[in-house]
């Protein structure tokens, strides 16, 4: 049995496809089959829901966010180690704004009274991104909330160290 083609094959639970050689019975249409069938066109699961996607073309998957994807990112990171300790105000005490700088990642501050954190969706297109990003911002509302004004020093990278430990994040990328 020889492989005649390569085909993208969604691995499952994963937004990330693979190349498998796939092999292709010799036969008097085994070229008009190739041709057909190349690419493989796969379906996807994004922000928007299906959408249908070339192999050749770009597969990075990209969230189109919204202040209630941020809020429901923000209540499950609430109810994790080692943010549910902390007593952080509900999301809808919270304000959350998508922005498209790509200047910013993300950025904590305070409205009018109400904290509220920004995300831009130029550097979030993926849920793990998100995640990291908001329990970013979620250390400084923590530094906020007990005063701690020093926002990148060694209490907060001690503190950014277990966030990671527990949940994954790459401290170099946190």
């Amino acid at each position: 049995m020889s492989f005649r083609a390569l085909f993208w094959i969604p691995l499952v639970g994963s937004p990330l496809c693979k190349l498998i050689p796939v092999a292709l019975a010799d036969c008097p249409r085994r070229l008009d089959f190739e041709r057909t069938l190349t690419p493989a066109w796969l379906a996807h699961a994004g922000g928007r829901g299906l959408y249908f996607s070339s192999p050749q073309k770009d597969l990075t998957m990209t969230l189109r966010l919204t202040p209630d994807m941020l809020a429901a990112g923000y209540d499950f990171m609430r109810t994790t180690d080692p943010f549910r300790c902390w007593k952080l105000p509900e999301s809808d005490e919270m304000g959350f704004h998508v922005v498209r700088r790509a200047d910013l990642s993300a950025d904590f501050g305070m409205e009018q009274g109400m904290p509220f954190i920004r995300v831009s969706e130029a550097h979030n297109g993926h849920a793990v991104t998100l995640l990291s990003t908001l329990a970013h911002e979620m250390i400084h509302l923590r530094q906020y909330l007990t005063g701690d004004r020093e926002l990148h020093g060694p209490r907060f990278w001690r503190v950014a160290a277990k966030v990671c430990a527990v949940h994954g994040f790459d401290p170099k990328t946190f």
